[in-house]
């Protein structure tokens, strides 16, 4: 019996996201490039869902070329079909954001957060899940661009927001609290980082397990840290 195409495109895109939070990104963005080029020009939000993940996949493998450019076609064909006002449309100005700052590109970025922030303030509210997606990447931002007084505030708001929409062990919950501990060491209060980035390890620990690249990330984190630690105590003695 042939399968129909759009159920065929729906278990594609399954695998992609189990491969994905499995950690095995490349075969995730093989399987995703593949259903990209199957299911071009499908008029439907799940071509458009399946080519944001691709675009994330990217990013993560720190493919920022590639992921651009598959970032602003997913753009185009979103307001193609949907509209500047869509849901999906704020997704896509983040995940531009996001390429821009992990190519600290931080003022490209914030232009594209600005536009994200406009659009969930009008749809959700100024206390949405969205709205405090672009208030952590604004923060980070500001953190990285060396404007911790603007930084703060906006990473005290996302946080706020992800703990009362999300919960304290959610994946955005943990990585704001992962921002917060590198603005605690860039203010020399490394022993209350460390000790936040310990709850995120056995956070990120018992929901993903050892060999994902959240996981492995946070552990070099807190093994630099404890090497500062070690090296203050030593000075200090």
């Amino acid at each position: 019996k042939e399968v129909p195409e759009f159920e065929e495109a729906a278990a594609a895109y399954h695998v992609a996201l189990i491969l994905r939070d499995k950690g095995m990104l490349a075969d995730a963005e093989r399987v995703l490039q593949e259903f990209a080029g199957m299911y071009r020009g499908m008029q439907d939000e799940l071509y458009l869902e399946g080519v944001s993940t691709y675009v994330e996949v990217l990013c993560v493998r720190k493919l920022y070329t590639k992921a651009e450019m598959a970032g602003r076609k997913m753009i185009e064909e979103r307001e193609k079909m949907f509209g500047r006002r869509h849901v999906g449309m704020i997704k896509s100005y983040l995940l531009l954001a996001s390429i821009g700052a992990s190519q600290r590109l931080y003022e490209e970025a914030e232009e594209h957060v600005s536009a994200a922030l406009r659009l969930a303030k009008e749809l959700f509210g100024a206390d949405s899940k969205d709205a405090a997606t672009c208030y952590h990447l604004l923060a980070s931002c500001s953190y990285y661009s060396n404007r911790n007084s603007e930084a703060k505030p906006m990473l005290e708001r996302a946080l706020a927001i992800r703990m009362k929409l999300l919960g304290n062990d959610h994946p955005a919950t943990l990585e704001s609290k992962a921002l917060q501990a590198s603005m605690l060491v860039s203010e020399h209060r490394v022993g209350e980082a460390e000790v936040l980035m310990t709850n995120i390890f056995r956070s990120r620990l018992r929901s993903y397990g050892a060999e994902h690249h959240d996981t492995l990330e946070t552990l070099g984190i807190l093994a630099d840290l404890l090497r500062k630690m070690r090296k203050e105590e030593d000075a200090e003695g």
